[in-house]
């Protein structure tokens, strides 16, 4: 896929790019350079390990809002895609 870069060095994913790799903004990447090319990756954002209650918990440092089935459904359905 052909895509462009402004003068500030910005580049646009497409819509359907970011949608099948769960892409939603604002979002952290991780830009790779090797090789002569460069490689786009999302993060999965910066979580620490807690113990709460005794069990190890990831906390993300913020709320995330909780599934419900049909969103679940989706998302393996995406990635079975």
């Amino acid at each position: 896929m052909k895509i462009g870069i402004d003068g500030s060095g910005r580049i646009v994913v497409p819509k359907r790019m970011r949608e099948r790799l769960g892409v939603v903004g604002p979002a952290k990447l991780e830009l790779v350079e090797g090789d002569g090319q460069l490689v786009i990756r999302p993060l999965a954002g910066d979580v620490e390990l807690l113990e709460r209650d005794g069990v190890l918990v990831a906390d993300r440092g913020e709320a995330v809002a909780p599934l419900d089935w049909g969103a679940v459904r989706d998302m393996v359905e995406r990635q079975r895609r």
